[in-house]
């Protein structure tokens, strides 16, 4: 409000100046028309930027501070300015993204009506374990964990039958993504934890290659050749 506010006062008192100066505003407007439509054409992506902008301050679809994903960019808002907006990721990085594309693009925004966040955690157990007992602990491996909410609770699924293992996910909503990374580091800790505890092992990748059938004489031949 107070950028549009200021915007209108400086072309009020140009107006109101041009007056006073006994300007004929007439030819004025007939001028401003020319040079508009001059730098209309010629400063085309500045002028759509510039629009951009006052949608962005009408509409407020992303506000300071909300945290968003645009054009494979994440990070937080921290300024919305009239041309270009900046936007701070993860890393430290402050990345200036034009209005029109923030206006025009699709845009994630990650914390437009309230800062939750539901995060997703993959986990493969050794065949042989029994998929009721391991989603019972891993929700309460996710219970566990302080930045978890309780509503809605951790939920795990059984999602797959992988190459070497039994494939799960979790489900855990966190208050707020400013606690998001420390969550997942929290979740995946407590599972690790609980899993071990529990003796129910993470296999690894297998690389044994398993021979079922090897011609006569094999055998007696590699160990000449050793």
């Amino acid at each position: 409000i107070s950028t549009i506010v200021g915007y209108v006062l400086v072309l009020t008192g140009f107006v109101l100046a041009m007056a006073a100066l006994g300007i004929d505003l007439t030819k004025v407007t007939l001028l401003a028309g020319a040079v508009g439509i001059g730098v209309g054409m010629g400063l085309q992506s500045i002028v759509n930027n510039f629009a951009s902008g006052l949608i962005l301050m009408l509409e407020r679809p992303i506000n300071v501070g909300d945290q968003i994903d645009v054009g494979g960019i994440g990070g937080e808002v921290k300024r919305i300015g009239v041309r270009s907006s900046t936007i701070r990721t993860g890393q430290g990085a402050e990345v200036i993204v034009p209005n029109a594309d923030l206006a025009s693009k699709q845009v994630t925004n990650w914390t437009l009506s309230d800062r939750t966040r539901r995060y997703e955690i993959d986990i493969g157990v050794e065949y042989g374990s029994d998929p009721a007992r391991v989603l019972r602990l891993l929700e309460g491996a996710a219970a566990e964990v302080p930045e978890v909410q309780k509503k809605p609770p951790p939920r795990a699924l059984f999602t797959g039958f992988g190459a070497n293992s039994l494939d799960f996910r979790l489900f855990a909503w966190v208050e707020s993504v400013d606690v998001g990374l420390q969550a997942q580091n929290g979740l995946r800790m407590a599972v690790l934890r609980t899993l071990d505890a529990a003796g129910i092992a993470i296999p690894s990748p297998k690389r044994d290659l398993p021979i079922r059938y090897a011609p006569a004489g094999t055998e007696a031949a590699a160990a000449r050749q050793v």
